[in-house]
C-alpha cells in the first residue's frame, strides 16, 4: 500500500493574533502528487533517498486551521507523521544539497535513440539483489569493497546506478505548492504562510 500526503496551505490575516487559529487557504491535494523523495526531503517520510529531513514529526500545530483539524478527526487510524513547515523555512532550503545517504531504490536507465540515457524507473532492493540488480562481477572486480559498486551495465544494457540524490531532485514536484505559497506570502506575510500535513499508509 502507497502512502499519500493530505493538509492544507495556511495563512493568516493580518489582524489575527498568535495563538488564533490559521486559516485554510487550498488543499494540498489541489497541488501536489505522491513523491516518496519529496516526502522523505520535507518530512523524513518514505526517505529511501536518505535526506536530512528537514520538518519531521512536529505534530499537528494547537492553532491548526479548523478544515486541518477536520480531517485528523474525521481519519484517526489513517493519520500519521503530522507535521508543518513555514514557507520562510522553504525559501531557506539549500536545494543544492545531497541526501545524506545514497539512494535505497537503485535507478534503472535506458538509452534513447540518440543514445542518451533515461531514466527507466527506481527499485527498492530491501529483499536483497536479484538478477540484473546485482553488480557484475567485472563491476565487483572493480570496487574496493561491494559498497563501492555505484554503477553497472546488466545483459540488456541497462545502466544501474546507486545514486546519492539533491533536494533540487524533488523541487519541481512543489512547483505548483510553492507559487501558491509565495502568492500568499506577498499577501500576508512569509511568517504568516505554512504548510500544515499529514499521511496515509
Amino acid at each position: 500500500m502507497g502512502t499519500d500526503i493530505f493538509g492544507w496551505v495556511e495563512c493568516k490575516w493580518e489582524w489575527q493574533e498568535d495563538g488564533e487559529p490559521w486559516n485554510a487557504a487550498i488543499n494540498v491535494g489541489l497541488l501536489v502528487d505522491r513523491s516518496y523523495d519529496a516526502f522523505g526531503c520535507l518530512f523524513g517520510v518514505r526517505n529511501y533517498a536518505g535526506f536530512r529531513p528537514i520538518a519531521a514529526d512536529r505534530g499537528v500545530p494547537a492553532d491548526a486551521s479548523a478544515e486541518f483539524k477536520a480531517s485528523v478527526t474525521r481519519f484517526p487510524k489513517e493519520v500519521r507523521s503530522s507535521s508543518w513547515i513555514t514557507w520562510p523555512e522553504i525559501k531557506a532550503i539549500d536545494w543544492e544539497e545531497d541526501a545524506e545517504e545514497p539512494d535505497e531504490r537503485l535507478h534503472t536507465y535506458v538509452r534513447n535513440e540518440q543514445g542518451e540515457l533515461v531514466l527507466k524507473g527506481k527499485s527498492l532492493t530491501v529483499f536483497g539483489l536479484k538478477g540484473s540488480m546485482k553488480p557484475t562481477p567485472q563491476a565487483l572486480a572493480a570496487a574496493a569493497t561491494p559498497e563501492d559498486v555505484r554503477e553497472w551495465e546488466d545483459e540488456e544494457g541497462k545502466i544501474i546506478r546507486a545514486e546519492v540524490l539533491k533536494r533540487k531532485d524533488v523541487f519541481a514536484w512543489g512547483k505548483h505548492l510553492f507559487q501558491v505559497m509565495d502568492s500568499l506570502a506577498e499577501r500576508f506575510g512569509e511568517e504568516r504562510v505554512r504548510l500544515v500535513v499529514w499521511f496515509d499508509w
